[in-house]
């Protein structure tokens, strides 16, 4: 899994060159950094709280200087929009795909942890692996991922 989700983060560095488009908004690396910190947040906790393989996302350049992480998957779809102010909430919708269930809200995303349980547990709820974890866990730690 960790090999997986550093594929796509490394994968998503690109939103970081310059753009040939002079229309486009060109996405700050401490903007794809706090994507990036919160997503791997999200994937822990996920993998901690809930014993489960999360999904992994697109990392994608979103509006206004943006990053978007998106799952699109066959039954369900979310969108957490990290903006490129470091003060304001990132956004999230997700929908079940079929009238199951819908959710949406904010959080802080440098707090992107258990902290914010609804989401992780709409999440944990969508993935269909479920893991052993290790009786060594530190749960001092489980909030701090580099």
């Amino acid at each position: 899994m960790t090999n997986e989700l550093d594929k796509i983060i490394e994968a998503s560095r690109t939103m970081l060159e310059p753009e040939l488009d002079e229309n486009e908004v060109h996405i700050q690396e401490e903007t794809w950094m706090r994507a990036v910190k919160c997503l791997r947040n999200i994937v822990k906790s996920v993998g901690y709280e809930f014993n489960r393989i999360l999904d992994l996302p697109e990392i994608l350049p979103g509006p206004d200087g943006s990053v978007d992480l998106h799952w699109e998957y066959p039954t369900y779809e979310m969108l957490i929009n990290i903006p490129a102010d470091p003060d304001s909430k990132a956004g999230f919708y997700g929908d079940d795909r079929g009238g199951k269930g819908q959710t949406k809200g904010s959080f802080d995303p440098a707090i992107c942890n258990d902290d914010n349980h609804g989401l992780l547990l709409w999440l944990a709820m969508r993935c269909s692996q479920v893991v052993s974890v290790p009786s060594t866990y530190n749960t001092a730690d489980k909030n701090t991922v580099k």
